[in-house]
C-alpha cells in the first residue's frame, strides 16, 4: 500500500525544516510588526543594543563612536555608550554579534536596494536579528535532535523538541526577544553536546575543531556558561560506561581553536581597557553568593522558572526514568541543575530584569531533553491508557498556557516580586 503524499512530504527533513523556518519567520515578524524601533519592544534596545552594536561599529563606522548616528545610544535604550574619546563601550560580550555576522552582511547589502537607510539601525536591521535568531533556533533544534535520537525513538524525539520549544520560554527568546543571547547559546549547547558525544581518540580533525570552536563561542556569547562546559566534560569523561581517552594533540587543537574564537573579545577588552582581560560588568556581580535566592528564582511570580516554564518540572521527574539507562548522565544533569540554580540565584538581580521567565535557564534546556524524552517513552509504553491521556492533556495545557502568557506579556514585570494577583492577571488578561 502506497503512503499518502503528505506522509512522504513530512518524511523529508529538508521540507520539514523549511516549513518550520517559514512559520517561525512569519511568527517573529508578526510579533514585531507593531514594535517599530527605538522602544523597549524593538530588537535593538538596551541589552540587545549592547550585544548588537559591534556589527555596525565594525562594518559601517570603523569602530569610531563619533561617526555613529546622533544620540543613537540614547535612542536604543543605553545598551552601550560612547565616551569622550569616541570609544564605543559595551559591557556585553561580542559572541552574539559574531554569530549574526553573515546575516548582517546579507541584509546590509540589501538595505540600499530595498530602500532602507544602510546605517545599521533602520528597520531592515531589526528584521535581520529576527531571521538570525530563527536560523540559530533551527540549528539548535537540529543538533539536539541528532543527540537525543541516539537514545530515544523518532516520535519521542520530535515530541520532546516541540514541547521544549512551545512549552518553555525558549519560544519567547527565539521569536520575540530575538536580540538576547539565549537562543544563540541554546544552539551552541546543542552543537557541543552532539559533537562531544561522538568524540573518541580516533575522531576526525573536523570533529575536534568543532568542539573547540563551539566551546570558545559559548564563552564569547555568555561567559557564565563556562558551567555548561564543565558539565559536558564531566558527562563526557567521568560517567561514561566505557573509559574515554583524549589525545593531547586533540586537546591542544580544541584549546587553540577556542582561543581563536575568543580573540575578538580579548581584542575588544584591549581596546576598551588597555588589557586583554577585563571585567566589563563593573559593579554587577554575584552579591548573593552566600545567600542565594533559589526559591525566588524557581517560584517567584517575578520570572520564577517553574511558574513560566512548568514543563521543566516534568523534565526533573524524567531524571528518575533516565537513570535506569543513563545513570551517570542523569545524576550529573540533576546535580548540574542544582548547581546552575545556585549560580543564577547568586546574581545581584536574581530575576534578571525585563524578560519572560528565568532567562538564564533557556540554553540549559538541552540537558532537559533526554529526561523529558525518557518520561514520555515510559508513559507511552504504560499499560494504563489513562496515563497517556493525562500526559497528552497536561502537555497541551502547559503549551497553551505558555503561549497564552507570552502573547499577553508586555516585556517587563511591573509588580512586586511576590505579587500573585499580577501573575494570575497575566494568565487571564487578553493577548496583545
Amino acid at each position: 500500500m502506497k503512503s499518502l503524499p503528505i506522509v512522504n512530504f513530512f518524511s523529508k527533513p529538508f521540507f520539514v525544516i523549511l516549513l518550520f523556518a517559514v512559520v517561525c519567520i512569519f511568527l517573529t515578524f508578526n510579533l514585531h510588526s507593531k514594535s517599530g524601533k527605538f522602544n523597549y519592544h524593538s530588537e535593538i534596545w538596551a541589552d540587545k543594543a549592547g550585544y548588537y552594536i559591534f556589527l555596525p561599529a565594525t562594518f559601517i563606522y570603523g569602530f569610531d563612536g563619533n561617526k555613529l548616528p546622533a544620540d543613537i545610544s540614547v535612542k536604543t535604550g543605553d545598551g552601550f555608550a560612547v565616551d569622550s574619546l569616541g570609544r564605543i563601550i559595551s559591557k556585553y560580550p561580542v559572541g552574539v554579534a559574531f554569530m549574526q555576522v553573515p546575516f548582517f552582511i546579507a541584509f546590509h547589502l540589501l538595505a540600499d536596494p530595498l530602500g532602507y537607510t544602510p546605517d545599521g539601525f533602520s528597520i531592515i536591521y531589526h528584521r535581520m536579528i529576527d531571521v538570525s535568531a530563527v536560523a540559530w533556533l533551527i540549528c539548535g533544534l537540529w543538533f539536539l535532535w541528532l543527540y537525543i535520537r541516539r537514545y530515544l525513538k523518532p516520535f519521542t524525539s520530535f515530541l520532546t523538541l516541540m514541547v521544549i520549544f512551545l512549552g518553555t520560554n525558549l519560544y519567547y527568546y527565539a521569536l520575540k526577544d530575538t536580540g538576547m543571547s539565549h537562543v544563540y547559546s541554546f544552539a551552541l549547547f546543542s552543537i557541543l553536546l552532539f559533537n562531544a558525544s561522538r568524540y573518541n581518540d580516533k575522531s576526525s580533525l573536523l570533529n575536534v575543531i568543532v568542539i573547540g570552536a563551539t566551546g570558545g563561542a559559548i564563552l564569547a556569547v555568555r561567559p557564565v556558561n563556562v558551567v555548561f562546559l564543565l558539565l559536558v566534560l564531566i558527562i563526557w569523561w567521568l560517567v561514561s560506561g566505557r573509559p574515554r581517552r583524549i589525545r593531547l594533540l586533540h586537546l591542544f587543537i580544541m584549546f587553540s581553536t577556542g582561543l581563536v574564537i575568543l580573540l575578538p573579545q580579548l581584542i575588544y577588552y584591549k581596546y576598551l581597557s588597555g588589557s586583554f582581560f577585563y571585567y566589563s560588568y563593573q559593579h554587577e556581580g554575584f552579591d548573593y553568593l552566600f545567600s542565594p535566592k533559589v526559591f525566588n528564582l524557581w517560584f517567584a511570580p517575578n520570572n520564577g522558572l517553574f511558574l513560566y516554564s512548568p514543563i521543566i518540572l516534568a523534565g526533573m521527574a524524567g531524571l528518575y526514568f533516565m537513570r535506569k539507562k543513563l545513570y551517570g548522565e542523569s545524576f550529573v544533569t540533576g546535580l548540574g541543575f542544582l548547581f546552575i540554580s545556585y549560580i543564577f540565584a547568586s546574581w545581584w538581580s536574581w530575576s534578571y530584569g525585563c524578560g519572560y521567565g528565568s532567562r538564564p535557564f533557556v540554553e540549559y534546556y538541552v540537558l532537559m531533553a533526554l529526561p523529558l524524552g525518557f518520561l514520555f517513552e515510559k508513559v507511552a509504553v504504560s499499560d494504563f491508557r489513562r496515563r497517556r491521556f493525562v500526559l497528552v492533556v497536561l502537555l497541551l495545557f502547559l503549551v497553551v498556557l505558555n503561549l497564552k502568557m507570552i502573547y499577553s506579556y508586555d516585556g517587563c514585570w511591573y509588580a512586586s516580586d511576590w505579587d500573585w494577583k499580577a501573575y494570575f492577571d497575566l494568565i487571564t488578561r487578553p493577548t496583545k
